[in-house]
């Protein structure tokens, strides 16, 4: 019998690691939309995969994807990972209801990740 053991150090040093690299990149990503207005349809974009990255993180993880499979799987699957991300950040913008919904596309995501990569467990 196998005991699990989590990771705790390893996991909050990722998830920390990836909070400030996303904080401080959507916080350029808006200066810079603010300063360029004429490139802020770019940096929507940029801001978009930003958070879909967020969302669709756990499943990676969950899968245990290395950084090369993630990249492949998003750049196989772009159009749903960049439609999916547009729909958070939409569902975001509003107030209480982006709040409450935050669990409900991290559901999402996974359920599509693990229906393109084969891994969808059966019931």
């Amino acid at each position: 019998t196998e005991i699990f053991h989590p990771r705790w150090k390893q996991i909050l040093r990722y998830e920390g690691i990836k909070f400030a690299i996303l904080t401080v990149g959507g916080g350029i990503v808006t200066l810079l939309s603010w300063m360029m207005p004429y490139l802020s349809f770019v940096f929507l974009i940029l801001l978009v995969l930003l958070l879909a990255y967020e969302y669709f993180d756990y499943a990676f993880e969950g899968l245990q994807l290395s950084y090369a499979a993630r990249f492949t799987w998003i750049r196989k699957s772009l159009w749903t990972f960049f439609s999916s991300g547009l729909v958070v950040y939409l569902i975001l913008s509003i107030p209480l209801i982006g709040f409450l919904l935050s669990p409900v596309c991290v559901v999402g995501a996974t359920d599509l990740v693990l229906s393109r990569s084969g891994d969808r467990p059966r019931a």
